[in-house]
């Protein structure tokens, strides 16, 4: 599809702009050189409801302007399409299409300090543009009212971008786009522009301006992100967390040590002094001063059952009454005298004044009516 753009190309005079001295653009017919604490900018005031932008300056001073084709892809290499191709479609390539907007040129662009945001208006406008992008497309920035972007999503695919001019034209309170021309590589000695698309995104434009020229588009700016640390209000411990110690009962700041006591809260006091420890059978806290394991409760009712040597596993390993194995040092076996296997195989008889453990399912021997005297003996054998 033929663009009626290309046909209105001069790539002599584009030359001509893209190897200009920025200073040579001082001489344009009707321009103003406007001076703010050393540095410039150019405008040109032809009328328009609209505000174009671009910048003069560039990344590096090679110099060469070459039409090539590349398989088929007619391209022009050159290290500043970036932004002298956005001079050029503002200055000269907008007006042979019949858009007459004002013109506002810039320097240091490159370097983040664009002149851009000098330029006082001596009116309003109804928005802005540029043509400094890469690619197609456009781009808002921070430009982003509702309005301003169904507008635009009309005619472009909008992008996501840094930073250009018109990010530093905020203050104006008028809603701004950059326009994709079709350049790559920019900032490089191997830039280039690809002419088909950057005549289809002037064409894009051209429809995009027909249709919103005479609509004013407003901007709201933002306030900038401040950041604030947080306050810190230095409160007493004792208002802050607050609880009862496990042990004593007194009201204490909180305190935990994470490695014995688990999720209960135990007093400075009862850790250090008084050797605060959890019991090995009944969970519960209890003051130890001689390295127990369990509480003077739980010492005191394993006596009935076993010698306290044996129960706490401290004098040798304690044989289960049912198979002459090792017990595990485990409270609950010491209580028993039975192991883990053989807890799972049998049973105390349920007579009070009997005692003895049989095998699960089996009769026990004080029930001797019931079996005979060789089972009872063979039964003896192997419970015990």
């Amino acid at each position: 599809m033929n663009s009626p753009t290309r046909d209105l190309l001069d790539m002599r005079l584009m030359r001509g702009v893209f190897n200009a001295a920025p200073e040579s653009f001082e001489l344009l017919n009707d321009c103003k050189v406007i001076d703010v604490e050393g540095h410039t900018h150019i405008f040109i005031d032809r009328g328009g409801q609209t505000l174009s932008v671009a910048h003069l300056d560039f990344v590096n001073d090679l110099t060469h302007f070459h039409e090539v084709d590349i398989n088929g892809r007619d391209v022009v290499m050159s290290s500043r399409c970036d932004d002298r191709l956005g001079v050029y479609i503002i200055l000269y390539l907008l007006p042979r299409l019949g858009i007459h907007s004002d013109v506002l040129l810039t320097l240091d662009e490159e370097h983040g300090k664009s002149t851009a945001k000098d330029f006082k208006p001596a009116k309003d406008y109804n928005w802005i543009y540029e043509f400094d992008r890469r690619g197609s497309g456009a781009v808002t920035y921070m430009y982003e009212s509702k309005i301003w972007l169904d507008a635009i999503k009309k005619h472009f695919k909008i992008h996501a971008g840094s930073a250009s001019d018109i990010s530093k034209m905020e203050d104006l309170g008028i809603s701004a786009m950059n326009v994709g021309t079709g350049y790559y590589d920019e900032h490089s000695h191997m830039s280039f522009f690809d002419i088909v698309e950057m005549c289809g995104q002037v064409d894009r434009f051209v429809n995009f301006y027909n249709e919103n020229c005479d609509i004013k588009f407003p901007h709201t700016k933002k306030p900038p992100y401040v950041y604030t640390p947080p306050v810190k209000t230095l409160v007493p411990v004792s208002k802050v967390m607050q609880t009862t110690c496990s042990i004593c009962k007194t009201d204490v700041p909180y305190y935990r040590s994470h490695d014995t006591f688990d999720n209960d809260y135990i007093c400075r006091d009862c850790i250090t002094t008084y050797h605060a420890r959890k019991c090995a059978e009944c969970t519960k806290y209890f003051m130890d001063a001689e390295g127990s394991l369990i509480c003077e409760w739980c010492s005191q009712l394993s006596e009935e059952f076993l010698d306290i040597g044996e129960y706490m596993g401290l004098i040798g390993p304690t044989e289960c009454k049912i198979c002459d194995g090792d017990l595990d040092v485990n409270p609950s076996q010491f209580f028993m005298g039975i192991c883990f296997v053989c807890e799972n195989l049998v049973e105390e008889c349920p007579e009070p004044t009997c005692g003895i453990w049989k095998r699960k399912g089996t009769i026990c021997l004080c029930q001797t009516e019931v079996i005979d005297a060789n089972d009872a003996a063979a039964t003896n054998r192997d419970v015990q």
